[in-house]
């Protein structure tokens, strides 16, 4: 059901983040670059992409990297699921995967970022849910009440 992010998956998985109706335009096309350069060679990138396949289409997916400069910190950078699946397990089942993956790597830290609006609310307590603790927050972010929330998990 999880497999390596392919380039014939982006197109539905950029449309994927587009359904969530969560992201702005520019976050959109930073979603897509960051799947293009995921779904490369493993060994040459800083991006690693995986895709939830239920063996008809991909419904989510989740890219993460290692930090630089860091030994054992990771950082996931995209974690996103279709609508129609919101609250089925599919984010968990990624999440899981992605933690997995970090400790075969011998990572030891996760760091996630995300907003403070209400948008994103369903994000925060997924991150709480799945034992992510609130690490930092820095106001006025990315614009006027509009926060930067860091979440980190020690694995």
């Amino acid at each position: 059901m999880i497999r390596k992010v392919t380039v014939a998956d982006i197109a539905k998985l950029v449309q994927v983040v587009r359904q969530t109706e969560v992201f702005k335009e520019a976050e959109i096309a930073v979603a897509q670059e960051v799947l293009e350069l995921a779904s490369k060679d493993e060994h040459e990138q800083e991006y690693s992409g995986y895709v939830y396949d239920n063996g008809s289409e991909v419904l989510g997916y989740y890219v993460f990297g290692q930090r630089p400069l860091t030994v054992a910190t990771y950082d996931m950078y995209w974690i996103v699921v279709a609508p129609e699946v919101h609250g089925k397990g599919v984010a968990s089942t990624l999440l899981s995967h992605c933690e997995e993956n970090i400790q075969k790597r011998k990572g030891e830290l996760i760091i996630v970022e995300t907003s403070s609006t209400n948008k994103y609310d369903r994000t925060r307590a997924f991150y709480k849910k799945n034992h992510y603790a609130q690490a930092a927050r820095i106001k006025n972010f990315y614009s006027k009440g509009d926060d930067l929330v860091i979440y980190i998990k020690h694995l």
